[in-house]
Protein backbone atom coordinates (compact mmCIF):
# COMPACT_ATOMS: atom_id res chain seq x y z
CA UNK A 1 0.00 0.00 0.00
CA UNK A 2 1.49 3.12 -1.15
CA UNK A 3 -0.31 6.67 0.27
CA UNK A 4 -0.05 10.56 0.99
CA UNK A 5 -0.48 12.79 3.80
CA UNK A 6 0.50 15.98 5.14
CA UNK A 7 1.74 14.98 8.10
CA UNK A 8 3.56 11.78 9.11
CA UNK A 9 4.92 10.30 12.54
CA UNK A 10 7.13 8.23 13.19
CA UNK A 11 6.18 6.62 16.50
CA UNK A 12 3.31 5.95 18.78
CA UNK A 13 4.64 6.87 21.79
CA UNK A 14 3.93 9.32 24.78
CA UNK A 15 5.70 12.37 22.15
CA UNK A 16 3.98 10.73 18.95
CA UNK A 17 0.50 11.22 20.41
CA UNK A 18 0.63 14.61 21.95
CA UNK A 19 2.36 15.78 18.52
CA UNK A 20 -0.65 14.14 16.51
CA UNK A 21 -3.36 15.41 18.72
CA UNK A 22 -1.93 19.25 18.92
CA UNK A 23 -1.44 19.65 15.19
CA UNK A 24 -5.15 17.89 14.73
CA UNK A 25 -6.21 20.95 16.74
CA UNK A 26 -4.32 23.11 15.08
CA UNK A 27 -5.47 22.87 11.70
CA UNK A 28 -8.87 20.86 11.67
CA UNK A 29 -9.47 18.03 8.97
CA UNK A 30 -5.71 17.83 8.54
CA UNK A 31 -4.32 14.39 7.03
CA UNK A 32 -1.91 13.27 9.78
CA UNK A 33 -0.44 9.66 9.64
CA UNK A 34 0.99 8.07 12.73
CA UNK A 35 3.75 5.14 11.69
CA UNK A 36 3.80 2.31 14.40
CA UNK A 37 6.15 -0.94 13.87
CA UNK A 38 4.00 -2.43 16.58
CA UNK A 39 0.02 -4.20 16.31
CA UNK A 40 -1.09 -1.32 18.78
CA UNK A 41 0.56 2.41 19.93
CA UNK A 42 1.72 3.56 23.13
CA UNK A 43 3.23 -0.17 23.93
CA UNK A 44 6.20 1.65 26.25
CA UNK A 45 3.80 3.99 28.07
CA UNK A 46 2.23 1.09 29.59
CA UNK A 47 4.78 -0.07 30.98
CA UNK A 48 6.23 3.41 32.77
CA UNK A 49 6.17 3.79 36.57
CA UNK A 50 5.32 0.01 36.85
CA UNK A 51 2.45 0.52 35.01
CA UNK A 52 1.04 3.06 36.73
CA UNK A 53 2.31 5.39 34.64
CA UNK A 54 3.57 8.79 36.85
CA UNK A 55 2.60 11.07 33.76
CA UNK A 56 4.40 14.64 35.03
CA UNK A 57 6.14 16.00 38.09
CA UNK A 58 3.79 18.63 39.86
CA UNK A 59 6.22 21.31 39.65
CA UNK A 60 6.96 25.29 38.34
CA UNK A 61 8.79 25.39 34.89
CA UNK A 62 11.65 27.44 36.82
CA UNK A 63 12.47 24.38 38.94
CA UNK A 64 12.33 22.40 35.84
CA UNK A 65 15.27 22.59 34.35
CA UNK A 66 17.83 21.84 37.22
CA UNK A 67 16.15 18.24 36.62
CA UNK A 68 17.87 18.04 32.90
CA UNK A 69 21.82 18.48 33.85
CA UNK A 70 23.27 20.63 31.46
CA UNK A 71 20.87 20.29 28.86
CA UNK A 72 17.70 21.60 30.80
CA UNK A 73 18.57 25.09 29.55
CA UNK A 74 17.53 24.17 25.55
CA UNK A 75 13.76 22.81 26.78
CA UNK A 76 13.13 26.46 28.29
CA UNK A 77 10.44 27.22 25.27
CA UNK A 78 8.60 23.39 25.26
CA UNK A 79 7.98 23.82 28.95
CA UNK A 80 6.62 27.16 28.78
CA UNK A 81 4.33 26.18 25.40
CA UNK A 82 3.10 23.10 27.94
CA UNK A 83 3.95 23.39 31.19
CA UNK A 84 3.40 20.30 34.09
CA UNK A 85 0.26 22.38 35.01
CA UNK A 86 -0.85 22.62 31.75
CA UNK A 87 -0.46 18.94 31.01
CA UNK A 88 -2.46 18.21 33.78
CA UNK A 89 -5.31 20.76 32.94
CA UNK A 90 -5.37 19.24 29.41
CA UNK A 91 -5.32 15.55 30.88
CA UNK A 92 -8.03 16.43 33.76
CA UNK A 93 -10.22 18.25 30.15
CA UNK A 94 -9.62 15.04 28.53
CA UNK A 95 -11.83 13.74 31.49
CA UNK A 96 -8.67 12.27 33.14
CA UNK A 97 -8.55 12.14 36.98
CA UNK A 98 -4.97 12.49 38.36
CA UNK A 99 -3.61 12.10 41.60
CA UNK A 100 -0.52 14.23 42.92
CA UNK A 101 1.15 12.68 45.98
CA UNK A 102 3.22 14.45 48.26
CA UNK A 103 6.27 14.15 46.86
CA UNK A 104 4.94 16.08 43.59
CA UNK A 105 5.13 12.72 41.70
CA UNK A 106 1.79 12.98 39.22
CA UNK A 107 -0.06 10.15 38.39
CA UNK A 108 -3.62 8.97 37.08
CA UNK A 109 -6.02 8.62 39.93
CA UNK A 110 -6.70 4.53 39.28
CA UNK A 111 -3.17 4.62 39.35
CA UNK A 112 -3.22 2.62 35.76
CA UNK A 113 -1.11 3.56 33.11
CA UNK A 114 -3.43 1.93 30.33
CA UNK A 115 -6.24 5.02 31.57
CA UNK A 116 -3.68 7.98 30.51
CA UNK A 117 -3.23 5.38 26.96
CA UNK A 118 -6.87 5.40 26.93
CA UNK A 119 -7.56 8.86 27.07
CA UNK A 120 -4.68 10.03 24.29
CA UNK A 121 -6.32 6.94 21.93
CA UNK A 122 -9.68 8.46 22.33
CA UNK A 123 -8.41 11.86 21.50
CA UNK A 124 -6.55 9.97 18.28
CA UNK A 125 -10.23 8.78 17.06
CA UNK A 126 -11.86 12.09 17.84
CA UNK A 127 -9.63 13.60 15.63
CA UNK A 128 -10.00 10.87 12.65
CA UNK A 129 -6.20 10.31 12.64
CA UNK A 130 -4.87 7.84 10.36
CA UNK A 131 -2.69 4.83 12.16
CA UNK A 132 -0.55 2.24 10.04
CA UNK A 133 0.17 -0.71 12.44
CA UNK A 134 2.82 -2.94 11.61
CA UNK A 135 4.18 -0.38 9.94
CA UNK A 136 7.95 -0.60 10.45
CA UNK A 137 9.82 2.49 8.91
CA UNK A 138 13.42 1.47 7.47
CA UNK A 139 13.99 4.64 5.63
CA UNK A 140 13.41 8.04 4.68
CA UNK A 141 14.15 9.92 1.50
CA UNK A 142 14.45 13.98 1.71
CA UNK A 143 12.71 14.79 -1.47
CA UNK A 144 12.00 18.62 -2.98
CA UNK A 145 8.07 18.51 -1.89
CA UNK A 146 8.88 16.50 1.45
CA UNK A 147 9.53 13.10 2.39
CA UNK A 148 9.47 9.64 0.88
CA UNK A 149 8.93 6.82 3.51
CA UNK A 150 9.63 3.23 3.20
CA UNK A 151 8.50 0.67 5.18
CA UNK A 152 9.79 -3.25 5.13
CA UNK A 153 7.60 -4.61 2.81
CA UNK A 154 9.25 -1.96 0.41
CA UNK A 155 5.62 0.30 0.84
CA UNK A 156 5.96 4.11 1.08
CA UNK A 157 3.83 6.96 2.35
CA UNK A 158 5.03 10.44 1.10
CA UNK A 159 4.37 13.23 3.14
CA UNK A 160 5.17 17.54 3.51
CA UNK A 161 6.68 17.19 6.84
CA UNK A 162 7.83 15.03 9.69
CA UNK A 163 8.05 14.21 13.07
CA UNK A 164 10.88 11.66 14.36
CA UNK A 165 9.00 9.82 17.76
CA UNK A 166 10.55 6.92 17.47
CA UNK A 167 11.85 6.65 20.92
CA UNK A 168 15.19 5.81 22.44
CA UNK A 169 17.26 1.64 22.80
CA UNK A 170 15.98 1.44 26.07
CA UNK A 171 13.08 -1.50 26.78
CA UNK A 172 13.41 -2.58 23.21
CA UNK A 173 10.68 -5.23 23.24
CA UNK A 174 8.68 -2.42 23.35
CA UNK A 175 9.90 -1.21 19.61
CA UNK A 176 12.20 1.45 20.66
CA UNK A 177 15.26 -0.25 19.40
CA UNK A 178 17.27 2.66 17.95
CA UNK A 179 15.36 3.01 14.50
CA UNK A 180 15.44 6.74 14.85
CA UNK A 181 18.80 7.26 15.05
CA UNK A 182 19.72 6.01 11.72
CA UNK A 183 17.03 7.56 9.93
CA UNK A 184 17.75 11.04 11.48
CA UNK A 185 21.88 10.63 11.03
CA UNK A 186 20.87 9.81 7.23
CA UNK A 187 19.08 12.76 7.01
CA UNK A 188 22.34 15.13 8.31
CA UNK A 189 22.06 14.54 12.19
CA UNK A 190 24.82 13.88 14.24
CA UNK A 191 24.05 11.48 17.27
CA UNK A 192 25.55 11.71 20.84
CA UNK A 193 26.14 8.20 21.30
CA UNK A 194 23.17 6.42 23.31
CA UNK A 195 23.50 4.23 26.35
CA UNK A 196 21.30 2.94 29.31
CA UNK A 197 20.26 5.83 31.84
CA UNK A 198 17.93 6.10 34.82
CA UNK A 199 19.15 2.31 35.51
CA UNK A 200 20.80 -0.55 37.93
CA UNK A 201 24.38 -0.88 37.47
CA UNK A 202 26.21 -4.15 37.46
CA UNK A 203 29.72 -4.04 39.41
CA UNK A 204 32.40 -5.98 37.77
CA UNK A 205 33.64 -6.90 40.89
CA UNK A 206 30.76 -8.93 42.21
CA UNK A 207 31.74 -9.52 46.30
CA UNK A 208 29.19 -6.85 47.04
CA UNK A 209 26.65 -8.52 45.48
CA UNK A 210 26.85 -11.10 48.49
CA UNK A 211 24.92 -8.31 50.38
CA UNK A 212 22.26 -8.11 48.07
CA UNK A 213 19.02 -6.87 49.50
CA UNK A 214 20.73 -4.99 52.09
CA UNK A 215 20.29 -0.76 51.39
CA UNK A 216 21.73 2.44 52.92
CA UNK A 217 19.86 5.53 53.29
CA UNK A 218 22.16 8.06 52.70
CA UNK A 219 25.17 7.67 50.34
CA UNK A 220 27.17 10.24 48.12
CA UNK A 221 28.33 8.62 44.55
CA UNK A 222 30.88 10.10 42.68
CA UNK A 223 32.75 9.59 39.69
CA UNK A 224 36.37 8.43 39.62
CA UNK A 225 38.90 9.52 36.59
CA UNK A 226 42.49 11.03 36.12
CA UNK A 227 41.54 13.84 37.29
CA UNK A 228 39.95 13.26 40.64
CA UNK A 229 36.06 12.64 41.80
CA UNK A 230 32.96 14.46 41.04
CA UNK A 231 29.85 14.07 42.86
CA UNK A 232 26.87 12.47 40.38
CA UNK A 233 24.37 12.08 43.12
CA UNK A 234 23.08 11.79 46.95
CA UNK A 235 20.18 9.40 48.40
CA UNK A 236 19.62 5.76 48.91
CA UNK A 237 21.59 2.81 47.74
CA UNK A 238 20.37 -0.99 46.98
CA UNK A 239 23.01 -3.93 46.55
CA UNK A 240 21.05 -6.11 44.26
CA UNK A 241 22.35 -9.31 43.20
CA UNK A 242 24.23 -7.95 40.13
CA UNK A 243 25.47 -4.80 41.68
CA UNK A 244 23.64 -2.02 42.92
CA UNK A 245 20.54 0.02 42.42
CA UNK A 246 18.20 3.01 44.16
CA UNK A 247 17.47 6.38 43.83
CA UNK A 248 21.39 7.41 43.75
CA UNK A 249 22.48 4.81 41.79
CA UNK A 250 19.34 5.74 39.01
CA UNK A 251 20.25 9.25 38.92
CA UNK A 252 24.06 8.47 38.73
CA UNK A 253 23.96 6.28 36.24
CA UNK A 254 22.83 8.98 33.68
CA UNK A 255 26.73 10.01 33.83
CA UNK A 256 28.84 6.53 33.68
CA UNK A 257 29.19 4.27 31.08
CA UNK A 258 30.36 0.61 30.89
CA UNK A 259 33.98 0.14 32.93
CA UNK A 260 33.72 3.77 34.10
CA UNK A 261 34.80 3.82 38.06
CA UNK A 262 32.76 5.40 41.00
CA UNK A 263 32.82 6.05 44.83
CA UNK A 264 30.55 5.40 47.33
CA UNK A 265 31.02 7.12 50.41
CA UNK A 266 28.65 5.09 52.90
CA UNK A 267 29.03 7.31 55.78
CA UNK A 268 28.56 11.11 54.78
CA UNK A 269 29.58 13.92 56.65
CA UNK A 270 27.43 16.03 58.60
CA UNK A 271 26.92 18.39 55.76
CA UNK A 272 26.18 15.69 53.61
CA UNK A 273 29.72 16.16 52.40
CA UNK A 274 32.51 12.67 51.55
CA UNK A 275 34.73 13.08 54.90
CA UNK A 276 38.44 12.78 54.17
CA UNK A 277 40.08 9.39 54.85
CA UNK A 278 42.66 10.28 57.15
CA UNK A 279 40.02 12.49 59.19
CA UNK A 280 38.13 9.37 59.52
CA UNK A 281 40.50 7.30 59.86
CA UNK A 282 41.31 9.23 63.17
CA UNK A 283 37.96 9.30 64.19
CA UNK A 284 37.39 5.95 64.25
CA UNK A 285 41.17 5.36 66.11
CA UNK A 286 39.46 7.77 68.98
CA UNK A 287 36.91 5.71 69.18
CA UNK A 288 39.07 2.44 69.95
CA UNK A 289 40.88 4.68 72.14
CA UNK A 290 37.90 4.91 74.38
CA UNK A 291 36.70 1.11 73.92
CA UNK A 292 39.36 -0.81 73.11
CA UNK A 293 38.36 -3.92 74.97
CA UNK A 294 35.12 -3.77 72.75
CA UNK A 295 35.42 -6.57 69.75
CA UNK A 296 35.81 -4.74 66.36
CA UNK A 297 32.80 -5.26 65.05
CA UNK A 298 31.10 -4.34 67.75
CA UNK A 299 32.76 -1.37 67.54
CA UNK A 300 32.10 -0.56 63.87
CA UNK A 301 28.19 -0.90 64.92
CA UNK A 302 27.64 2.23 66.35
CA UNK A 303 28.25 3.60 62.91
CA UNK A 304 25.25 3.57 60.49
CA UNK A 305 26.00 0.26 58.63
CA UNK A 306 24.61 -2.92 59.21
CA UNK A 307 25.76 -5.90 60.81
CA UNK A 308 25.97 -7.73 57.08
CA UNK A 309 28.16 -5.09 55.17
CA UNK A 310 30.28 -5.08 58.64
CA UNK A 311 31.23 -8.03 57.97
CA UNK A 312 31.72 -8.06 54.21
CA UNK A 313 34.20 -4.92 54.58
CA UNK A 314 35.79 -6.81 57.55
CA UNK A 315 36.25 -10.16 55.43
CA UNK A 316 37.24 -8.18 52.09
CA UNK A 317 39.88 -6.42 54.00
CA UNK A 318 41.06 -9.64 55.82
CA UNK A 319 40.35 -8.28 59.45
CA UNK A 320 39.41 -10.70 62.32
CA UNK A 321 36.17 -8.88 63.23
CA UNK A 322 36.40 -10.85 66.80
CA UNK A 323 39.36 -9.26 67.42
CA UNK A 324 39.36 -5.97 70.04
CA UNK A 325 39.60 -2.26 68.63
CA UNK A 326 42.60 -1.70 70.43
CA UNK A 327 44.40 -4.28 68.76
CA UNK A 328 44.16 -3.09 65.20
CA UNK A 329 46.56 -1.15 63.57
CA UNK A 330 46.27 2.42 62.25
CA UNK A 331 46.69 1.65 58.73
CA UNK A 332 44.02 -1.47 59.14
CA UNK A 333 41.90 1.58 60.32
CA UNK A 334 42.82 3.68 56.86
CA UNK A 335 41.57 0.72 55.26
CA UNK A 336 38.45 0.74 57.30
CA UNK A 337 37.82 4.40 56.47
CA UNK A 338 38.77 3.69 53.05
CA UNK A 339 35.98 1.52 52.36
CA UNK A 340 33.12 3.58 54.49
CA UNK A 341 33.87 6.85 52.78
CA UNK A 342 35.64 5.63 49.36
CA UNK A 343 34.49 2.39 48.27
CA UNK A 344 35.61 2.17 44.54
CA UNK A 345 33.43 0.35 41.75
CA UNK A 346 34.07 -0.72 38.16
CA UNK A 347 30.61 -0.48 36.79
CA UNK A 348 28.82 -2.37 33.45
CA UNK A 349 25.89 -1.10 32.00
CA UNK A 350 26.06 -3.85 29.52
CA UNK A 351 22.62 -5.66 29.18
CA UNK A 352 20.62 -3.06 30.93
CA UNK A 353 18.64 -2.06 28.18
CA UNK A 354 15.79 -4.07 29.27
CA UNK A 355 16.00 -2.48 32.70
CA UNK A 356 16.88 1.62 31.99
CA UNK A 357 13.93 3.64 32.59
CA UNK A 358 15.20 6.07 29.78
CA UNK A 359 18.18 6.59 26.89
CA UNK A 360 21.12 9.57 27.42
CA UNK A 361 22.44 11.01 24.35
CA UNK A 362 20.64 11.06 21.05
CA UNK A 363 20.15 13.71 18.13
CA UNK A 364 22.28 16.72 19.26
CA UNK A 365 20.49 19.27 20.44
CA UNK A 366 22.52 22.36 18.73
CA UNK A 367 20.86 20.81 15.94
CA UNK A 368 17.30 21.24 16.71
CA UNK A 369 15.43 24.95 17.39
CA UNK A 370 13.98 25.16 20.31
CA UNK A 371 11.48 27.27 19.47
CA UNK A 372 9.76 24.92 17.70
CA UNK A 373 11.49 21.10 17.79
CA UNK A 374 12.69 21.51 14.23
CA UNK A 375 16.19 20.84 12.52
CA UNK A 376 18.14 23.51 11.33
CA UNK A 377 19.65 20.79 8.91
CA UNK A 378 16.77 19.06 7.22
CA UNK A 379 13.74 21.82 7.37
CA UNK A 380 10.15 20.54 8.07
CA UNK A 381 12.03 17.81 10.04
CA UNK A 382 10.86 17.87 13.94
CA UNK A 383 12.50 15.59 16.14
CA UNK A 384 11.15 15.09 19.61
CA UNK A 385 11.05 13.18 22.99
CA UNK A 386 13.97 10.65 23.51
CA UNK A 387 15.35 10.63 20.42
CA UNK A 388 16.93 13.94 21.40
CA UNK A 389 20.36 14.46 23.80
CA UNK A 390 17.93 14.28 26.65
CA UNK A 391 17.29 12.98 30.10
CA UNK A 392 15.92 13.84 33.39
CA UNK A 393 15.27 12.44 36.92
CA UNK A 394 13.02 10.12 38.02
CA UNK A 395 9.83 11.56 38.82
CA UNK A 396 7.95 11.94 35.92
CA UNK A 397 10.47 14.48 34.11
CA UNK A 398 11.07 12.57 31.41
CA UNK A 399 7.28 12.09 30.55
CA UNK A 400 6.67 15.98 30.34
CA UNK A 401 9.79 16.18 27.91
CA UNK A 402 7.76 13.79 25.65
CA UNK A 403 4.45 15.97 26.35
CA UNK A 404 6.48 19.49 26.26
CA UNK A 405 8.67 18.58 22.80
CA UNK A 406 5.66 17.02 20.90
CA UNK A 407 3.57 19.55 21.81
CA UNK A 408 5.58 22.10 20.64
CA UNK A 409 6.55 19.97 17.55
CA UNK A 410 2.85 19.35 16.67
CA UNK A 411 2.12 22.98 16.92
CA UNK A 412 4.84 23.77 14.24
CA UNK A 413 5.09 20.71 11.97
CA UNK A 414 1.54 22.07 10.20
CA UNK A 415 2.52 25.93 10.35
CA UNK A 416 5.94 25.04 8.86
CA UNK A 417 4.86 24.75 4.71
CA UNK A 418 1.95 26.58 3.18
CA UNK A 419 -0.61 23.72 2.21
Amino acid sequence: MDGTTFLAIIGGGPAALMAAITAANVVHGISITICERNDRLGKKLLATGNGQCNLTHAIDVASLFGHFGNNGKFLRQAFNALSPEKTMEMFETWNLPLAIREDGKVFPASFHSGDVLQTLLEQIRKHDIHVLYNWHVNEVIRTTSGFTLINSHKESLTAKTLILATGGITYPATGSTGDGYAIASSLGHTIITPHPALTPVKTVDTSITQLSGVSFEDVIISKVNHTGTSILSKGSLLVTHEGLSGPAILHASRYVSTNDTISVCFIPGENKEVPDKQTFAKYLLALAATAGAKQLKTLLASLPISHSFIEWMLAKLHIDQNRKAAEISKIQYMSIAEVLVDSHFVVSLDSCLSKAMVTAGGVALTEIKTSSMESKICPHLFIVGELLDLDGDTGGFNLQVAWSTGYLAGLHAVKSIDR
